[in-house]
């Protein structure tokens, strides 16, 4: 049976999916305190955290980054009730993975979470010139140094490298990661910058991601 974490506050939708989490094998451990749910990441291992922006004991964005700065590299989804475009992007910088959308209707909410609880079918390692991609690590490795993608990024860069003889347009990387349309497409864009940014940092000019204007991203890698 696998845990998540629910950080939100008490609501007529939190009691709801909280009796629905039974009919889905997962263990649900709830809160509304930042604080709590740290201690219980330390202790206990948790596959999802399901997460509001903010309760009365704490910003979770800034608990989002604090995760990540420490290590954790497990799911993160944040849950809003505004489709607030800097609110979005300000999580994903912190390492969110995917947001939803509340309320939402119980059939929908099961859908969704789903495609977080099974286990991800294995990709194979993979090569781009020296270029060495090894999914069960989520690395990329250049000629002795090292760099480790997050969960959604790995997957955009890996399928952006299996069409790197073409360009693979936004919406097809929606549907290959996502596995359906969300609603703020832009998301892929925050993902390419921190794909980017250690792709420079790895490689510098010869390996990158380039967008073609009104087509998608191709990789470019030079000899």
């Amino acid at each position: 049976m696998k845990t998540i974490l629910l950080i939100q506050k008490k609501s007529e939708f939190l009691d709801q999916i909280k009796h629905n989490f039974h009919s889905l094998d997962v263990r649900p451990i709830v809160t509304d305190s930042f604080s709590v749910a740290w201690e219980t990441i330390k202790s206990k291992k948790v596959h999802l955290i399901l997460t509001e922006y903010t309760t009365d004991y704490g910003d979770g964005v800034e608990f989002c980054l604090k995760l990540r700065e420490r290590g954790h590299e497990g799911l993160i989804v944040f849950l809003t009730h505004t489709v607030d475009e800097h609110k979005i992007v300000k999580a994903f910088k912190a390492g969110a993975d995917d947001y939803f959308k509340l309320p939402m209707p119980i059939e929908e909410f099961n859908i969704r979470l789903k495609k977080y609880l099974p286990i991800r079918v294995e990709m194979t390692k993979t090569s781009v010139g020296e270029l060495l991609i090894t999914p069960q690590k989520r690395i990329i490795e250049l000629m002795g140094k090292v760099a480790k993608l997050g969960k959604k990024e790995f997957e955009i860069f890996y399928h952006i490298v299996l069409n790197k003889s073409k360009t693979i347009d936004r919406r097809t990387l929606i549907e290959l990661v996502y596995g359906e349309d969300i609603q703020y497409e832009r998301v892929i864009d925050s993902h390419i910058s921190h794909i980017r940014s250690k792709l420079w940092n790895l490689a510098g000019p010869k390996i990158q991601i380039q967008s073609i204007y009104g087509q998608g991203y191709t990789l470019i890698y030079q000899d």
